[in-house]
């Protein structure tokens, strides 16, 4: 008996070894999925990544996954996946325009197995081409009187939150300025407040939130166009009017001139002839420039580096300078739902940026370009998630060796048993 049992455990471990050696060659899955980018279109999402390396094979084929729900844990799944060939893009289709959609993707080998983990999620929003998507701005600001200014907006606006959409400050302290009443008339918006609040030669600012949108409900974003400071005048008023005298234009208000005679004067001799004027070219005022930049092109991002420093690599290409009044570009982000930052100057000339991130969260950036004049482009925009979460195909190869040398060692076990 005690034979039986010793060559049976030099089977399994025989067994165990050889099945070991052959599942380490034969069944390595592919390694994770590297820098997917989405890039949002009409009722579609253009998805790039890099191609992925087999350890002890070919990949052959990568399968995208992709849903409305993200995947945080193991447990959770996406609502669809696509299987394809050995490419590194892919568009998809017939998605719903303003839903957020999360996509992944994992690498298949010529043995069929499939990458253990998820690439990182990228969150992108499919959105219509027609829609008009470009952000109100603030452009110049007006002071009529000491009791208000009038601020002139890109386009015509409305207020979802009359107490929140602007802010008076100082601009030197800070110190925020009470507004009375705001009033809207089309992309002007007057903001009245309590006559003296604004000290005369004293620098404001006033800052529109995104409570102000335009009327296809685009919201005014953070950044240098939602803001403009402006030096406060003492603007004075006509002195009051006498007692018991209504308007100054009234024909009661003024005294009828007495008519002299004139005098007799000697005859005077014809003036000379006035000289020739002088004609000279009449000046033209250059014009203003409202056009703003080019923005740049081929905005990816690298997550290579994202599980062991909590860096992601941003590169793309700088706008072309057509004008040659490009002076700046500016890097905004934000994380899921909240509002974009103040943003952040590059220069003119950066094209690759470090950007350090938190992990679990889902990140946008939006990268603009500054001229001269102050115009800033629309903007390029990457959605990005920096969820590591684990899962992917179990270990299939290992849990069948291991159910077929048991199998085996019971049969061999029996037959000994007969035997004897």
């Amino acid at each position: 008996m005690k034979k039986i049992v010793f060559w049976f455990a030099a089977f399994l471990m025989a067994g165990g070894a050889f099945f070991s050696a052959s599942a380490q060659d034969f069944f390595q899955p592919p390694e994770e999925v590297q820098n997917v980018s989405v890039v949002p279109g009409n009722q579609s999402l253009s998805i790039i990544w890099d191609g992925a390396e087999d350890p002890d094979g070919v990949v052959t084929g990568y399968k995208l996954y992709y849903g409305t729900s993200s995947v945080q844990t193991p447990d959770d799944t996406y609502d669809d996946e696509i299987v394809l060939g050995n490419v590194t893009e892919y568009t998809l289709t017939g998605l719903n325009n303003n839903t957020e959609y999360f996509v992944a993707l994992t690498a298949i080998d010529d043995e069929g197995n499939e990458s253990e983990t998820y690439s990182v999620e990228v969150p992108a929003t499919p959105y219509s081409e027609n829609t008009n998507t470009e952000k109100p701005r603030v452009l110049a600001i007006l002071q009529p009187s000491n009791s208000q200014v009038v601020v002139e907006m890109s386009e015509p606006v409305l207020l979802t939150n009359e107490a929140d959409a602007f802010i008076l400050e100082q601009a030197d302290t800070f110190e925020e300025v009470p507004i009375q009443e705001i009033t809207v008339e089309a992309n002007n918006v007057i903001l009245t407040f309590e006559e003296g609040a604004l000290m005369p030669d004293h620098n404001y600012r006033v800052i529109a939130t995104s409570a102000v949108e335009d009327l296809d409900g685009n919201p005014v974003s953070s950044g240098i166009t939602d803001m403009i400071e402006f030096t406060a005048q003492y603007i004075s008023s006509p002195p009051p009017l006498p007692e018991g005298i209504d308007s100054p234009v009234s024909p009661e208000n003024f005294d009828t001139p007495e008519v002299e005679e004139p005098e007799t004067q000697e005859p005077e001799l014809p003036p000379e002839p006035p000289e020739e004027p002088t004609h000279s070219a009449p000046q033209e005022t250059p014009p203003v420039d409202t056009v703003p930049p080019l923005d740049a092109q081929d905005l990816t991002i690298d997550t290579s580096r994202l599980e062991s420093e909590n860096i992601v690599l941003l590169r793309w290409e700088p706008a072309i300078d057509a004008d040659g009044d490009i002076v700046d570009q500016i890097l905004y982000t934000r994380k899921g739902l909240e509002s974009w930052d103040n943003g952040y100057s590059l220069g003119r000339n950066v094209s690759e940026l470090e950007l350090e991130v938190d992990f679990n969260e889902n990140y946008e950036i939006k990268l603009t370009t500054i001229d001269e004049a102050g115009n800033e482009s629309q903007g390029v925009t990457l959605s990005f998630s920096t969820h590591l979460a684990q899962t992917g195909p179990a270990e299939v190869g290992t849990v069948i060796a291991l159910a077929i040398l048991f199998f085996l060692g019971l049969v061999i076990l029996g037959k000994r048993r007969a035997a004897y």
